[in-house]
């Protein structure tokens, strides 16, 4: 692979990371969650912040206590919090549905059809 192709790779990486980020962004207004490619490595964030929807997502989990949450990161607010958790369930159920697609594209195995049916 030469370095232009895997220039390519990224820039279509890239791409595809804003394409996917404008569908879910015109489907759900999600006016809180920004994206730039030239911050954060292009991750989703929170109103531009250096706060990316990952790194909320892992903090509601760290503190289940919501005034423990917003006393550590004082930045952030209630439809913050809400709009990183919306985002993060439908990436989280788009990726399912590919992998799912994914899978039932698979043929089946020949060797079990043969054994099911007994004439192994």
């Amino acid at each position: 692979m030469t370095i232009w192709q895997s220039r390519f790779e990224r820039v279509s990486a890239i791409e595809r990371l804003r394409m996917e980020y404008m569908r879910i962004k015109s489907e759900m207004q999600f006016d809180r969650i920004t994206w730039n490619p030239n911050q954060m490595n292009g991750q989703p964030c929170i109103r531009g912040l250096r706060l990316t929807v990952r790194r909320v997502v892992e903090a509601v989990a760290q503190y289940p206590n919501r005034e423990d949450l917003f006393r550590n990161y004082p930045e952030l607010e209630p439809d913050d919090v809400q709009q990183a958790l919306a985002f993060a369930a439908r990436q989280f159920g788009r990726q399912c549905d590919r992998k799912q697609r994914r899978l039932s594209d698979v043929p089946a195995i020949p060797m079990y059809s043969r054994w099911r049916s007994g004439n192994v």
